[in-house]
């Protein structure tokens, strides 16, 4: 679900925001870059972690591991989303754009790959 949610709803909102880094305008799709890069980095601190732990345990715990460390990155993805989506909605209220959804929100599109 959470995997789901963030390759559609993440395109959605990318989609109302600004791509610009200072000057430099980027095309729609060099964001999906960055957010596959950003995903890439999470793998591999959860890979780093299971790593460690199912070091230190027996290997008949490993599943067990994975699951717990799953849920708990799951969890934090989700954390993270809320606060970002709620700093998302102050922008959209502080300049008056709840009534105007085709409008784009000045918030960088790059706060959305945590």
């Amino acid at each position: 679900v959470i995997t789901s949610v963030g390759n559609t709803y993440f395109v959605e909102q990318a989609s109302h925001m600004n791509y610009k880094i200072g000057k430099l305008k980027l095309p729609d799709s060099v964001i999906l870059v960055f957010y596959g890069i950003s995903k890439l980095q999470i793998k591999s601190i959860y890979d780093a972690i299971g790593r460690y732990l199912k070091g230190a345990r027996k290997e008949k715990y490993a599943p067990s591991i994975g699951i717990a460390l799953a849920t708990i990155f799951s969890v934090l993805c989700c954390i993270t989303a809320a606060g970002v989506e709620t700093r998302r909605i102050h922008v959209i209220r502080s300049h008056g754009l709840l009534d105007k959804p085709d409008d784009k929100i000045p918030l960088s599109a790059l706060v959305l790959l945590p």
